[in-house]
């Protein structure tokens, strides 16, 4: 369509401030502590982007052991893109780590947010599990969620421990959504 937004292509181009907050005990499969994190980028014709726009994002991740064997993970996530963003560059909902069930970018628009948790427990050997559920929602403007228009992302894996060291895992995650299906 003519009337899209970087639908010639582009370039993007900002400066932009990140701030970290890393309490995991393990980067490849915590089971205790949180990563939160907050990203601002600027972008504008002045450094060099075809578009002028600002993109925020918030990530916030926790986890609980309840046992040895059993973990509560829970992701809070938010974005806005405000200004004049080209199409490719606004939020998109799905993808691999967040609202599984949904091919990354099905849904897309200026706002975004999701929440989702998962419950990771241990089989037996080196095998363990992953169940997940979550809702989330794209949306041209914040007061413009709406209940109704919710997507609910819901799923189950499973976890091979390749490294018990450094708890380093293979998965296959199953997630579904409302009208959608995807492999991991």
């Amino acid at each position: 369509n003519s009337d899209v937004q970087g639908n010639q292509a582009g370039i993007s181009s900002g400066l932009g401030i990140s701030t970290l907050w890393d309490t995991r005990d393990n980067i490849f499969f915590p089971s205790n502590g949180g990563l939160y994190e907050i990203r601002m980028v600027f972008c504008s014709q002045a450094l060099g982007s075809d578009f002028d726009f600002n993109d925020y994002e918030f990530n916030f991740r926790h986890y609980t052991a309840l046992s040895e064997r059993d973990i509560i993970a829970m992701q809070f996530y938010f974005r806005m893109v405000t200004g004049n963003p080209p199409f490719y560059e606004l939020s998109a909902l799905g993808g691999q780590n967040v609202m599984r069930g949904y091919y990354e970018g099905r849904y897309r628009d200026r706002y975004y947010y999701s929440f989702q948790t998962a419950y990771r427990f241990k089989l037996f050997w080196k095998l363990g599990a992953d169940l997940f559920a979550g809702i989330g929602d794209v949306s041209d403007a914040v007061g413009n969620f709406k209940f109704k228009y919710i997507k609910p992302s819901y799923g189950a894996g499973l976890r091979y421990m390749l490294d018990e060291e450094e708890k380093l895992n293979l998965r296959v995650d199953a997630g579904f959504g409302k009208d959608a299906f995807g492999v991991y």
